[in-house]
């Protein structure tokens, strides 16, 4: 996938011109295959399973607040992926075209699609950070937690995330816009992306602060949350297998049964509900693991690029890898949330029921 850098520098190899060396265009048609093809079948997927995501939260409702950052990031995946898609298709038409374009359509594709792919993978990982942060205090404050995060609460600090992130995230058009112009280079008028050299500056180091340190907040903190749920897990589960131990070996054998039926009886509902809980935060610790696995090229490319201020091909792969593993974790959702949630995976049997009967 082209980089936003390289926007202006590589506009020109897109014009069909046909001046371009065999090894450029094999690298073209490398390129083609590797982001747009890989990508845009990835993408579909994303789209399918994010669909599918969005209507079995909507189906459950609102009753567990934990579910309402899940449908927002859902939604947020799935604009993520068609913008993906729009880009790979893009792409390849651009490919395709022999003749100069009245769009130049490597700035056309980094307004209309690879920016606000950025934007929106952006305020996905905020909403990440934002369940994973609410899973943590569930699991250290597991009495206060449903005061904290009532669903009306939940519902408002999720949208005060994604207005935030979203508005923020806005900056990166600051200094770019699209207009028409005449090119003589070509002899016709194109609708171009130009930059607006006064507000250039400004957006440099506005976009140091949101495209360059936040991410790297956003990372460290998802990964700090991780860490804190799995080691919870571990001790809950050390925990539970000790009072099994110690509840077997204890038992009596005789006495009042009305008594011991009662205490049974709420033990085993204290179990399931420790267990349900366990399991949640389970599926949001693997889903937060997923998001820094996915997330490791992209910021990879972050470092890389405060170190080595030129772009290499390093930097070029980088971003590829980058574009690639982010568009994976936008589709690989719906398994961890149907492999780990029985709530979810009854409700998605339910809702496939219902859609191959009407089919």
């Amino acid at each position: 996938m082209i980089n936003a850098s390289d926007v202006e520098a590589d506009s020109e190899a897109y014009q069909g011109d046909n001046l371009l060396t065999d090894d450029i265009q094999l690298k073209q048609l490398l390129t083609l295959m590797v982001s747009s093809t890989v990508c845009g079948l990835v993408s579909i997927a994303g789209v399918v399973t994010n669909a599918m995501c969005i209507a079995v939260f909507l189906k459950q409702g609102g009753k567990e607040s934990v579910n309402i950052p899940l449908l927002a990031m859902a939604v947020s995946h799935l604009i993520c992926d068609l913008l993906m898609l729009w880009c790979c298709l893009w792409n390849i038409v651009v490919y395709l075209q022999s003749q100069p374009m009245v769009i130049e359509p490597v700035g056309f594709n980094a307004m209309t699609g690879y920016l606000p792919r950025i934007i929106f993978f952006r305020v996905t990982s905020w909403l990440m950070a934002f369940a994973a942060l609410q899973r943590c205090v569930c699991v250290v404050l597991p009495l206060k937690v449903r005061l904290i995060f009532t669903p009306s609460k939940t519902a408002v600090m999720t949208s005060c995330v994604i207005i935030t992130a979203f508005s923020a995230h806005l900056t990166i058009y600051v200094s770019r816009e699209l207009r028409v112009i005449s090119n003589p280079a070509i002899n016709m008028t194109q609708l171009v992306m130009l930059v607006i050299p006064e507000l250039l500056d400004l957006a440099y180091k506005v976009n140091q602060v949101i495209f360059i340190f936040l991410p790297m907040v956003n990372f460290i903190f998802i990964l700090t949350c991780t860490l804190v749920l799995l080691i919870k897990l571990k001790s809950s589960l050390r925990w539970r297998q000790g009072k099994r131990a110690t509840t077997a070996i204890n038992k009596p054998t005789n006495g009042d049964s009305k008594s011991e039926t009662i205490t049974e009886t709420l033990g085993q509902a204290k179990t399931l509900k420790n267990g349900k809980e366990s399991r949640m935060t389970k599926m949001i610790a693997t889903t937060t693991a997923i998001f820094v696995a996915c997330t490791l090229p992209s910021n990879a490319a972050i470092v890389y690029g405060t170190i080595v201020e030129f772009e290499t091909a390093t930097t070029d792969y980088l971003h590829a890898l980058a574009f690639l593993f982010e568009t994976l974790n936008s589709s690989v959702t719906l398994m961890v949330y149907y492999k780990m949630s029985s709530n979810f995976r009854s409700n998605f049997l339910i809702l496939m029921q219902i859609f191959s009967i009407d089919i």
